[in-house]
């Protein structure tokens, strides 16, 4: 769930891409989600540098899934926890009192998750 198409124009950076790509595929820690966080200035570059990992990363193991998760403010956070939740069929988020956030970590973390 990736809302942006790949930036054909993207070029360097390699170091940060392979430092990202060391951490997030799922065979980096077999036993524990993979998560990562790029911080910094606005206009830096991380938007694009998240998008080269994340394509990467859906390209290298399309049977893991990639979850874009704009942290902008609490209402885009809480929308893509949603849109995740409905795209895995997650029961409950209409309820007006669901925390989709919780819902949707539950969901993740069963075993049972990703087969």
């Amino acid at each position: 769930m990736v809302p942006f198409g790949r930036n054909e124009s993207f070029v360097g950076r390699e170091t940060i891409l392979q430092q990202l790509l060391s951490r997030i595929p799922p065979d980096a820690n077999q036993d524990n989600c993979q998560r990562t966080a790029l911080e910094g200035l606005g206009g830096i570059g991380k938007t694009q540098i998240a998008l080269e990992v994340a394509h990467r990363v859906r390209d290298q193991h399309p049977d893991c899934s990639v979850f874009w998760v704009p942290a902008v403010d609490a209402t885009n956070f809480e929308n893509a926890y949603r849109q995740i939740g409905e795209a895995l069929g997650i029961l409950g988020l209409s309820d007006g009192n669901a925390d989709v956030k919780t819902l949707v970590k539950a969901a993740l973390s069963r075993e049972s998750a990703g087969s």
